[in-house]
């Protein structure tokens, strides 16, 4: 059974030169020592005091892979939403932070232990990795209000801390 396609890999060929793509040939091509997929479709969360509410936090479409083989480690993350609103039925401006697009980021890593050992090594066609980032567009509208009752919020986590120390440090 094939896992998809054929790993490539990306080799530079001159300065100024776009990328060309090498299928990786030999038997480990569709053997892997780990194979991990984690996805998440929502995530909310909801923020309040003993008073109010405060804010909802959105996060959805995680998705994550991690492909480990002997050739190359492969990596790719991505998330397509993020939404913090002010819940404030007052506040004229909801979406404290938002995404302007299609999503917040697009990663993608990949790694060749071996591509550069022995006579490859002067070869400089031949990469030890890649790299891609993409990163969207974060819209952050600043409601000082909103932004106030946040911190307040998180103080008091702090102010927890500060106490359990000195009753532990008795």
């Amino acid at each position: 059974a094939s896992a998809g396609p054929l790993p490539v890999q990306e080799e530079k060929q001159h300065a100024g030169a776009s990328p060309k793509k090498v299928a990786k040939t030999g038997r480990d091509k569709d053997t892997f020592d780990f194979k991990l997929f984690a996805k998440l479709d929502a995530f909310c969360l909801n923020v309040c005091d003993e008073k109010s509410n405060i804010a909802e936090i959105k996060i959805q479409g995680l998705d994550s892979s991690l492909f480990l083989q002997s050739s190359q480690t492969t990596l790719f993350a991505r998330l397509k939403d993020i939404i913090v609103m002010d819940v404030d039925s007052r506040t004229i401006h909801k979406k404290a932070v938002s995404i302007v697009g299609n999503e917040v980021f697009s990663f993608n890593l990949a790694l060749y232990p071996n591509a550069t050992e022995g006579d490859d090594y002067t070869d400089m066609s031949k990469v030890d990795g890649t790299v891609s980032l993409k990163v969207g567009c974060i819209q952050i509208v600043y409601l000082h209000k909103f932004l106030m009752a946040l911190l307040s919020f998180l103080n008091n986590f702090q102010t927890a801390k500060e106490a359990l120390s000195a009753a532990t440090a008795q």
